[in-house]
């Protein structure tokens, strides 16, 4: 499922998201133009992305990011997800020190 927010007719801000084999609806991506940012529309898109898990019988919201991006960690808390799991080796393999942070939104 994906839900798209416009401004007038631009789009500036998506969320993709899936059914998970949890009954979590994973979030796969969720971006806002950086212009368009801090004018509530990622917040707009994660209600949407509830109600349609909710409408979908799942018991929450589920997605994976990584702890050095601050940004999105303060968000996804800021929206009332919580840490679920971290993970140190899922980017082992790359020449970075991130480490990948799973959240949870449950309802």
């Amino acid at each position: 499922m994906i839900f798209l927010a416009f401004s007038d007719t631009e789009c500036v801000g998506q969320i993709v998201l899936r059914k998970d084999w949890n009954k979590y609806a994973y979030i796969e991506d969720i971006c806002v133009a950086k212009l368009s940012r801090g004018q509530g529309i990622g917040a707009s898109l994660i209600q949407k992305a509830v109600e349609w898990a909710k409408r979908s019988d799942l018991k929450g919201l589920a997605l994976e990011t990584q702890d050095n991006n601050l940004l999105a960690c303060r968000f996804y808390a800021k929206c009332g997800f919580v840490i679920g799991a971290v993970n140190t080796m899922l980017y082992r393999n790359f020449d970075n020190d991130e480490f990948a942070v799973f959240w949870y939104l449950l309802f």
